[in-house]
């Protein structure tokens, strides 16, 4: 019998599947020397948004590595690469579904919904408003 694969679309999914407590909407760190996360199975997860995994046998690593891992992998900077996520995830978020644009800025984890319309105006040349409106 197949194993089911199981849709992971936020990090909230992702956290929420092991029990964990969601820190950010759209960043989790698992540290891998930790025995509860020793055993995780990732070969039966889909995941539906953007992904950056490392294994490694150290217990931490500084978030100044982190962001280095991701624009070596990414060829670009981590802020770079998380914006992208984000504006990418707001694009869907505003055709698929009715959400307020306010609501959808709280879900990308922006404390206030100017910081995020300025954010995405300046990536696509529209507010969110406009996009929606366009797509």
């Amino acid at each position: 019998m197949a194993e089911r694969i199981i849709q992971i679309d936020s990090v909230d999914a992702y956290n929420k599947l092991y029990g964990w407590e969601t820190l950010h909407p759209l960043v989790t760190v698992v540290n891998h020397a930790n025995p509860m996360a020793r055993d995780l199975n990732h070969s039966r997860l889909n995941y539906g948004l953007p992904t950056v995994a490392y294994f490694a046998d150290k217990a931490c690593l500084s978030p100044n590595y982190f962001g280095d891992l991701i624009s070596k992998e990414s060829g670009t900077t981590a802020q770079r690469h998380i914006q992208d996520a984000v504006i990418e995830r707001s694009k869907q978020l505003l055709i698929e579904t009715r959400l307020p644009v306010s609501e959808i800025a709280c879900q990308l984890g922006f404390e206030y919904p100017q910081h995020f319309s300025r954010l995405f105006k300046s990536r696509t040349g529209m507010t969110p408003n406009e996009y929606r409106l366009t797509a």
